[in-house]
Parts: C-alpha cells; sequence; structure tokens
C-alpha cells in the first residue's frame, strides 16, 4: 500500500506543469544583412586639374631638287632635327553617363580642359663658316576628348579602362635663320630669317585608365592617367628671298597626363 501511494505522488509532481522543468529555448544566431550592391548607372558632372608632360620630335629633309646651297643645307640638317620638352597644369570639365551589367561599368565621357603645353626651344650651331639658329615652338591652350570607359566595379569602387579621340588648338610652328643673306630678310636677332612655317595638331587619340570612389550616391573622386598622341604635324617653308629652295619638316608630339577629379551623379 505505501509503495502504491509513493508511486503515485511521483507521477502527480511529474505531470504538474506548474512543477515541470522549463523547455531550454536556444535563439538563432543573428544573420548578417547582404550588403547593398552599390549602383554605378548614371549621368554625372565634374571637374579635373592635373599635370601634363609631353615631348616634340621634329625633323627636317631636303626635297630632291632643291637648289639651296651647300652651307644653308648644312646647318639646316644640323639644326633641324630637334627634341624637347614641355609640360605644365591642366583643368577641366567633364561630363558622362555610366551603364552597369553586374561587375562590368559601361561609359562614355567627355572632358574640355585648359592645358599649358607651351614651349621654345633654340637651337644655335656652326657650318662652313656660317652661324644659324633654329627656333621651334609648341603653342597648345585647349584639350577635348571623347572616350568611351569599360570598367570592373566592386561596391564603391570601380577602377576602368578609357580611350578615344582627342582635340586640340595645338600649333607648331618653326623659323630657321643663319648668318649669311641667301636672299633673307634680316631677322628681329641679328641673323637672317629664311625659313618660316607652322602646322596645327587638332586631332589625335588618347588612352588611359584609373580608379574612382564614390563616397556616396552624389559625390565620388578619381584618379586618372591619360596618353595622348597628335601624330605627325607636316610642312613645306621656301626661301622668300630665292626660288626653288624647299625645307620639309615635320614633327610629331605626344604627352602624358596625371589628374585628380571629383564627379557628382544626378
Amino acid at each position: 500500500m505505501k509503495k502504491k501511494l509513493a508511486a503515485g505522488i511521483v507521477l502527480a509532481f511529474a505531470a504538474s506543469p506548474a512543477l515541470a522543468a522549463d523547455p531550454i529555448v536556444y535563439d538563432p544566431p543573428p544573420v548578417a544583412a547582404p550588403a547593398v550592391e552599390f549602383d554605378w548607372t548614371g549621368a554625372y558632372i565634374g571637374v579635373q586639374a592635373g599635370w601634363a608632360f609631353g615631348d616634340i620630335d621634329s625633323s627636317l629633309a631636303v626635297p630632291a631638287g632643291s637648289n639651296i646651297n651647300a652651307t644653308a643645307t648644312g646647318l639646316a640638317l644640323l639644326l633641324g632635327n630637334n627634341d624637347f620638352d614641355t609640360n605644365g597644369f591642366t583643368g577641366g570639365v567633364q561630363a558622362g553617363f555610366n551603364w552597369q551589367q553586374g561587375s562590368f561599368v559601361f561609359g562614355v565621357e567627355g572632358d574640355v580642359n585648359y592645358i599649358d603645353l607651351s614651349e621654345t626651344n633654340v637651337r644655335t650651331g656652326t657650318f662652313g663658316g656660317a652661324n644659324g639658329r633654329t627656333i621651334d615652338t609648341i603653342d597648345a591652350d585647349i584639350l577635348a576628348t571623347l572616350r568611351a570607359r569599360l570598367g570592373v566595379a566592386h561596391q564603391n569602387w570601380m577602377f576602368y579602362g578609357t580611350g578615344g579621340i582627342a582635340f586640340s588648338d595645338a600649333e607648331y610652328s618653326r623659323a630657321l635663320e643663319w648668318s649669311f643673306a641667301d636672299g633673307c630678310p634680316l631677322g628681329t636677332t641679328g641673323l637672317n630669317r629664311c625659313h618660316v612655317g607652322s602646322d596645327k595638331f587638332n586631332i589625335g587619340y588618347t588612352v588611359g585608365g584609373g580608379v574612382e570612389y564614390a563616397f556616396n550616391n552624389r559625390f565620388s573622386i578619381k584618379a586618372e592617367y591619360l596618353y595622348t598622341d597628335f601624330g605627325k604635324a607636316e610642312f613645306t617653308t621656301r626661301n622668300v628671298g630665292v626660288a626653288n629652295q624647299p625645307l620639309n619638316h615635320s614633327a610629331h608630339f605626344d604627352f602624358h597626363t596625371v589628374r585628380l577629379g571629383v564627379n557628382m551623379r544626378f
């Protein structure tokens, strides 16, 4: 009888919800919210500034049939093959549009810049007992480009390559002077200015790359490098005082640009 009573008491306590042990509940670990992908799609405008440094590589040739005398020919060939550098500040504005597909960003950008690539180089020499001077000048104030951009985006970063067409008002000019008259008018330097000519570098190409970082949906900053090549300017000069004394001139103009820019998206 006592054994039955004890068993009943045990069963009663076990069945009672008030006396049963509370169940142990485990909270699932917190799940991090998925990262929001930054979208580069949209139009933008901005400003940029940097430094440009370039090279002028010029050459001279005496065409067949020219009756230029031996002394003038020697001076022209001695002084007419020239190479000199130019560098200066650049700054301007840009505008463009990006399309993003997955991690790839396709875009088009145009910019207009002031570019201070103006330089005058003077070479002097002696040949056949005569003195000579070549005055080469490059003058470039405006650079504009229209370029495609192809980038790879990772969140707020974009790494891109770019390339397209370049436009400029750059002009190359040359004057040849020597100490003997040879039918030439007297120049301002005391020598006789015999050959004068010039040509423009209007259209070329540009390629490069850069990296851009977006602070938020409105503003980003970029660092960019461009190589720009305007090819050759070619022209012929003639002695103003003597017939049939042509000289052929050629100059190649290219330069590098490094710059920082800020863009505003809208």
